[in-house]
C-alpha cells in the first residue's frame, strides 16, 4: 500500500512538472522575454585635415544641402523632404548658416561653369556643400540570434529578416575646389527599440516568409530620428 501512494505522489509530482515546462515552452518567458539581435554595423568617417582647420577658425560656416536628384539612387519616389528639413534643422541647432538649397541649386544650373566651385562660391556666398550622396532605408539585416531580458543569448531555428538603413554625406570646401570628407552612419533595426519575438512577431514573420508580407522597414518616426541622430554625428566628426 504504501508502495502504491508512492507511485501516486512521484506520479503527480512528475505531472506538474511536466505542466510547469509546457507552460513555460508556450509562453516563451520562463528564461525572460526574448528580443531579436542584429549585428550592428560600424560607421565610416573619413574627414580631411583642411575640414577640421577651416570649421575651428569658422564657428559658424555657411553651408548649403545638395540632395540627389531623382536620377541619382536616391529618387524621388518617396516624399522624403521631412527628413531633408531635419538634416538642416540639426545644423542649424548646431550654428551653421544654412542657404536655401533650392536657390543653390538654381544658380548651379544656370552658371557656365558649375564644376569650379570657387565661382560659385562667389556667387552664393557659401563655404561648405554638404552633399547627401546615399540614404538607403532598405537594407537588408539577417541574424538567427536572440538575447532574453534576463541577460541571456540563443540561437532562433531560422533566419530572420528585417530592413535597417545608411547615410553618406560628403562634403566639399567650396574655396578650394576641395573634396573634404565623406561621412556613412548606420541603422541597425531593433536596436534602441527592441523586438519582442512574441505573437505578433512570429505572424508577421510568417507572412513575410511566404511572401504575403514585405520584409518589415523602419517606422517613419525612427528613420526621422536616425538621420536626426546621424547629422548630430556628421557635425561632431567634423569639429572634433
Amino acid at each position: 500500500m504504501s508502495n502504491l501512494n508512492y507511485l501516486k505522489t512521484n506520479v503527480k509530482k512528475i505531472t506538474a512538472l511536466s505542466l510547469i515546462i509546457f507552460c513555460c515552452a508556450l509562453l516563451t518567458n520562463c528564461g525572460g522575454t526574448k528580443f531579436v539581435k542584429f549585428p550592428e554595423k560600424e560607421n565610416e568617417v573619413y574627414p580631411s585635415s583642411n575640414l577640421k582647420s577651416f570649421l575651428k577658425d569658422n564657428k559658424n560656416p555657411k553651408v548649403v544641402l545638395r540632395i540627389p536628384s531623382s536620377k541619382n539612387e536616391v529618387t524621388t519616389r518617396d516624399n522624403r523632404s521631412y527628413l531633408y528639413d531635419a538634416i538642416e534643422k540639426e545644423l542649424l541647432k548646431n550654428g551653421f548658416i544654412v542657404r536655401d538649397r533650392q536657390l543653390f541649386s538654381q544658380v548651379l544650373s544656370n552658371t557656365d561653369n558649375s564644376a569650379d566651385y570657387s565661382k560659385l562660391k562667389e556667387r552664393t556666398d557659401t563655404d561648405l556643400i554638404i552633399e547627401l550622396s546615399k540614404l538607403n532605408t532598405e537594407v537588408l539585416y539577417e541574424t538567427n540570434k536572440y538575447k532574453t531580458s534576463k541577460g541571456k543569448e540563443g540561437l532562433l531555428h531560422y533566419i530572420y529578416k528585417r530592413y535597417g538603413a545608411e547615410v553618406e554625406f560628403k562634403i566639399i570646401m567650396m574655396k578650394d575646389n576641395e573634396f573634404a570628407g565623406t561621412y556613412t552612419f548606420n541603422y541597425s533595426p531593433c536596436g534602441k527599440y527592441p523586438c519582442e519575438i512574441n505573437s505578433e512577431f512570429r505572424k508577421n514573420w510568417n507572412q513575410a516568409q511566404k511572401g504575403k508580407k514585405e520584409f518589415e522597414k523602419i517606422e517613419k518616426d525612427h528613420l526621422s530620428e536616425f538621420i536626426q541622430t546621424a547629422t548630430q554625428q556628421l557635425v561632431n566628426s567634423m569639429r572634433k
